[in-house]
């Protein structure tokens, strides 16, 4: 009996290491509630968390140490947007008497100034797109829109019900979500919102998009809604779950992670055709917001100050991220197909076929020969892949990818137009 009862002890030991090393929690320094947390896309080590208590915590090194940039114990902050090394908006409400507030930095945290905040609401969201176009989201459908920094703020009308989530892809291009299933997109900067149809009526907290045609969004009971064609059409997705989803962080057509109630981190690897749970040691956190740098590394936050942090996909380093398995019918060799569309903007597609397992590597590089992305540098079983390449950050002009595997090395060349 002791023997078993050792083996027992040994073996939740060792699960107990194995889910820590794939969601490790970092110290916050706080025992408050993070409700937001955001880095920047065009430096993915810089990025803040927010909560009660007017918390914002800032890092430097994507994620790994955190350090107090604002405790403010009159306001209470809801979501945060980095932008890039200096500038973030944070957004939430003055608990003591309801108005509504905005915080900005242009000093990468150091000093945050005031910037909104006589409305009587709860601001749930914010979106900037650069340092100085932004949308604000909150209750009774209150929609904000700034195009000067945050200097200004101007209502539109969206929604009349309470909205709890926004996602702008460009200055142009958002999605907003809330009561009742509500989903509204504007490709307008938000002068027009057109209603789009949810598979559900279930309140929706969180939105999140790749590009302007793959995003998923997330919401009470466990609803999970989907869509490949910018939100003309949406679907239900299956996760067997019924707990509430607060965040979602989509990062690629293929990449998404959600987390919500009861220590729920939820992972699809095929464009949410399938969740699989992704355990963590404490089963009784609530998470409220995601954000995945790139499609390996990812922070969640949520109550009793409770940061976790992942770079291994939370433990899925070993599927193909980033990178879609679409075929069983293979060559008697290895194909580079040449990307489509070309030329491209901002984003085309790239294919390629092993016919036998191998090591392989997937890069691309500019005109000078400096590489650009790494896109895969793993093992990988026989078959047919594809990944969604995007250039939004990119100049015009010609790039090369090349694949390399055990049998050898293909090149081709593409064209980004902007």
């Amino acid at each position: 009996m002791k023997t078993v009862i050792v083996l027992i002890f040994s073996f939740l030991f060792f699960c107990s290491e194995l889910f820590a090393e794939n969601w490790v929690q970092v110290p916050s320094g706080f025992n408050v509630v993070f409700y937001g947390v955001s880095f920047s896309k065009s430096n993915p080590n810089i990025g803040f968390a927010v909560g009660e208590a007017g918390t914002i915590l800032g890092t430097y090194d994507g994620g790994s140490t955190w350090w107090t940039s604002n405790s403010n114990v009159a306001y209470w902050f809801q979501s945060v947007s980095t932008i890039d090394n200096n500038n973030a908006f944070a957004v939430g409400f003055d608990p003591y008497n309801g108005y509504a507030k905005i915080f900005r930095t242009t000093t990468g945290g150091t000093y945050w100034d005031a910037l909104w905040g006589n409305v009587y609401t709860t601001l749930n969201s914010v979106s900037f797109s650069d340092p100085l176009h932004g949308t604000a989201v909150g209750r009774f459908g209150t929609t904000i829109r700034t195009t000067d920094g945050g200097v200004n703020w101007n209502p539109q009308t969206a929604s009349s019900y309470a909205l709890q989530g926004v996602c702008f892809i460009n200055n142009n291009t958002g999605w907003i979500v809330g009561s009742l299933g509500t989903i509204r997109k504007t490709t307008n900067g938000g002068m027009n919102w057109l209603n789009q149809q949810s598979p559900d009526t279930n309140k929706l907290f969180c939105v999140s998009f790749y590009n302007d045609l793959y995003g998923s969004a997330v919401g009470a009971d466990g609803i999970i809604i989907n869509t490949t064609d910018g939100g003309f059409t949406w679907r239900r997705c299956s996760a067997n779950v019924v707990v509430a989803l607060n965040g979602v962080s989509q990062t690629s057509r293929y990449n998404i992670t959600v987390v919500g109630n009861m220590g729920t981190i939820l992972r699809s690897n095929d464009g949410g055709n399938s969740f699989h749970i992704q355990p963590i040691n404490n089963p009784n956190l609530t998470l409220y917001s995601v954000c995945f740098m790139t499609a390996l590394k990812g922070v969640a936050v949520g109550g009793s100050g409770y940061i976790l942090k992942t770079t291994n996909a939370g433990g899925d380093s070993n599927s193909v991220i980033g990178i879609h398995n679409i075929g069983t019918q293979f060559p008697d060799h290895f194909i580079l197909y040449q990307n489509y569309p070309n030329p491209f903007n901002p984003s085309t597609s790239i294919k390629f076929s092993i016919d036998k397992n191998s090591f392989v590597t997937l890069r691309v590089f500019n005109i000078l020969g400096q590489e650009i992305k790494t896109i895969v540098n793993n093992y990988l079983n026989s078959g047919t892949y594809e990944y969604n390449f995007n250039g939004r950050n990119l100049s015009s002009g010609i790039y090369f990818y090349n694949l390399r595997t055990n049998e050898g090395s293909q090149t081709k060349r593409m064209f980004l137009a902007k």
